[in-house]
């Protein structure tokens, strides 16, 4: 059997085309052979005054953004897009050479891609790219950071250990959940994943796009999953859905103690049974929450983690969060509480992944 590169779809062993996708089966994973196709630039910036260091570290090259958002001063503000997206393009190129095979370089007019699937799948994974940031624009609106120096920066490896070696960089010791793809934003912003087939890469980047869009602003990790999960769900054509033996799990798992460490977003980066449990509830949540979309997005861009979104929700929405959650769990002391929420915080400052959910190397764009 001949398994698509698009789809996933098996199919005969002498089909040329898939049945399910309609795609050309010539191509398999990894096989293509390709070459970097950087978008021509008139007048490159000459950042021959930079420093470009790296850091190596389990055989990959992780750049001083620091020190490069430091030296960026140098340039007139106005060259920052054009200096930021040279630098990205070199760092792309040094990561290539960490990784050796086909890996190649593919640029669109959002995005800057690292993949080694060869151009027809590249090209398509941007295609996707580039349409799943159009219909986040569309339905967040001015929640999206549009304001952002250099392109968004998209990984695809082709093998899960390097892409596990990879993001090992930005998290400390410990034991850490698996992932199909993630949004990283500690340095120069950009998602990573293990790529598969490119439908599923279609699903992936529009989720860890959506935390890209809105990594500006102050909100909770629940607001930041189930938006990213209700976006999701557009892209791809599908309908929320809550069976009878998922909503059992959550009204067996959750209590008045554990709820406090999904506000505080502490309970998404955990082993165990509550990570996928925290990802549902807050899809719960949002669909819960988004009857009116206008007002719902006021209240996501007033959202304070801190108190994970609770004053926002009361202002803005007129709703509790603690008795909207006990709509779907029942009666009990849902309400986020700020200390609880602070010392989960603090506690994952300590002992949880490294990297920071709101920072970049870059300045601000609204200052």
């Amino acid at each position: 059997m001949k398994t698509c590169i698009y789809c996933g779809g098996e199919n005969a062993e002498k089909a040329e085309i898939c049945l399910g996708c309609g795609n050309s089966l010539a191509l398999a994973k990894g096989a293509a052979e390709g070459r970097d196709e950087f978008l021509p630039v008139n007048e490159p910036p000459d950042i021959s005054v930079l420093t470009l260091d790296y850091v190596v570290e389990n055989g990959f090259s992780y750049p001083d953004w620091n020190a490069l958002s430091s030296a960026l001063g140098q340039f007139p503000k106005e060259d920052w897009p054009a200096v930021c997206h040279e630098i990205s393009k070199r760092w792309l190129l040094r990561l290539k050479e960490d990784l050796g095979g086909s890996y190649n370089c593919y640029e669109s007019e959002h995005f800057l891609l690292l993949a080694a699937e060869g151009q027809a799948v590249s090209r398509a994974i941007l295609s996707y790219a580039e349409g799943s940031l159009g219909t986040i624009e569309a339905a967040l609106g001015p929640l999206v950071n549009r304001r952002i120096y250099g392109k968004r920066a998209i990984l695809a490896f082709s093998e899960a250990d390097d892409y596990y070696a990879y993001i090992s960089h930005f998290y400390a010791e410990g034991e850490h959940i698996l992932s199909m793809g993630i949004f990283l934003s500690e340095g120069y912003m950009h998602i990573a994943f293990p790529f598969t087939i490119v439908f599923a890469a279609k699903s992936v980047i529009t989720h860890e796009l959506v935390h890209n869009c809105i990594a500006h602003l102050s909100v909770p990790k629940w607001i930041h999953e189930g938006l990213a999960q209700r976006i999701e769900r557009v892209v791809l054509g599908s309908q929320f859905s809550l069976d009878g033996e998922l909503a059992a799990r959550h009204h067996a798992y959750w209590n008045q103690q554990n709820i406090q460490t999904f506000w505080s977003g502490a309970s998404f980066d955990r082993p165990g049974d509550g990570t996928q449990l925290s990802y549902s509830l807050s899809a719960i949540l949002v669909e819960l929450l988004s009857e009116n979309w206008n007002d719902f997005l006021v209240f996501v861009e007033e959202a304070d983690y801190r108190d994970a979104g609770q004053d926002a929700s009361l202002k803005i929405l007129g709703r509790c969060l603690g008795e909207v959650v006990g709509g779907f769990l029942g009666p009990g002391e849902w309400r986020p509480q700020r200390k609880a929420i602070a010392q989960e915080l603090e506690s994952k400052k300590t002992n949880g992944p490294a990297r920071a959910s709101l920072i970049s190397w870059l300045p601000n764009p609204h200052k």
